[in-house]
């Protein structure tokens, strides 16, 4: 294992020292959605003999699925301190021939090699939080082979007006009757306290309107440029007479198949369920409004999202949103 050579500033050391955390790396494992996007895309992609590199390799599990799919040599890249358990995975199955752990941030490394594919669940809440795309686009430019593969392939962030009920009544519900007294004077400040946008499991049947797509991604194709800011205008229309209390965001990537056979495509979707068994550990991103607004079927509402990173934390966006034309 390749040792660190750089001391990450304060904004990258929080986030790396976040991962440090097991039951980080156990919630992602316990998600199946995710987990099983990447076995399937990787087992599609034809690896037999190819180099891999996987950014933030965590506990080495997608490195693992590239090796076991016939990879000939994996270079895994984590920077945080969570690789000691990280190569005590990769030596108990039986893969310290194949994959080679590297304990430095991917802007740092120095590989000996051009790679086939690069892998990597850089992906955050509404697909941008935490901002690590950037380092994969790093990655991409150094290390990909002119006809490399790069998984996910392309990805989308998806909105839709939302109604909040069911989570405010489970939260809030007890004031309308609290021990027999109304206590509903105490739920705007209790709402204050609520970070904004809020990460919920957000149900099919709670969207108001249909899904628009706020932004797309190419990750052949795009640069950093396209990560500082953003905005997406559409009119959004009201199913149903309803009551909003919030944007909802969720997103998907695509895994293309193999070169010649691009189509075969593996999707991972953030989307809202009929049912929270097909809940990520994701949830959906919902901008609170900070009030309930009736609106009925058909209604044309001009919806303007705007995202941008932040100038002091660069691993975050503001999310803006504007009503109107």
């Amino acid at each position: 294992m390749r040792a660190p050579s750089i001391h990450p500033d304060a904004v990258n050391l929080d986030y790396f020292t976040a991962y440090n955390d097991v039951s980080v790396h156990d919630l992602m494992l316990k998600d199946g959605i995710r987990t099983r996007a990447y076995l399937n895309a990787l087992e599609n992609s034809e690896l037999e003999g190819k180099i891999v590199l996987d950014v933030g390799c965590g506990t080495g599990i997608l490195s693992m699925f590239a090796a076991r799919a016939g990879a000939r040599k994996v270079y895994a890249v984590e920077a945080s301190g969570f690789v000691g358990m990280t190569q005590k995975l990769i030596d108990d199955n039986n893969f310290t021939n194949k994959i080679e752990l590297i304990n430095q941030m991917v802007e740092e490394i120095d590989l000996p090699e051009k790679v086939d594919v690069i892998v990597s669940e850089w992906m955050g809440f509404f697909l941008l939080h935490e901002s690590m795309l950037e380092s994969v686009l790093n990655a991409r430019d150094r290390w990909l082979k002119d006809d490399g593969v790069m998984l996910p392939t392309t990805a989308k962030i998806y909105s839709a007006l939302c109604d909040m009920t069911p989570t405010l009544t489970k939260e809030y519900g007890i004031y309308q009757d609290c021990y027999g007294f109304d206590f509903t004077a105490m739920v705007p400040s209790l709402q204050a306290t609520v970070p904004n946008p809020a990460i919920s499991d957000v149900l099919e049947s709670q969207l108001l309107t249909q899904a628009q797509v706020v932004k797309e991604f190419d990750m052949r194709t795009m640069t950093s440029a396209d990560l500082e800011s953003f905005k997406s205008s559409a009119i959004y229309v009201p199913k149903a007479d309803g009551v909003m209390h919030g944007v909802c965001l969720w997103f998907t990537c695509d895994f293309a198949g193999p070169p010649g056979n691009e189509d075969d495509i593996t999707v991972l979707s953030t989307a809202p369920g009929q049912t929270l068994a097909k809940s990520t550990h994701w949830k959906q991103t919902v901008v609170m409004l900070g009030g309930s607004f009736a609106v009925e079927k058909d209604d044309q509402i001009p919806v303007t999202l705007n995202l941008s990173k932040s100038k002091t934390q660069t691993r975050f966006y503001t999310i803006t949103v504007e009503f109107g034309e």
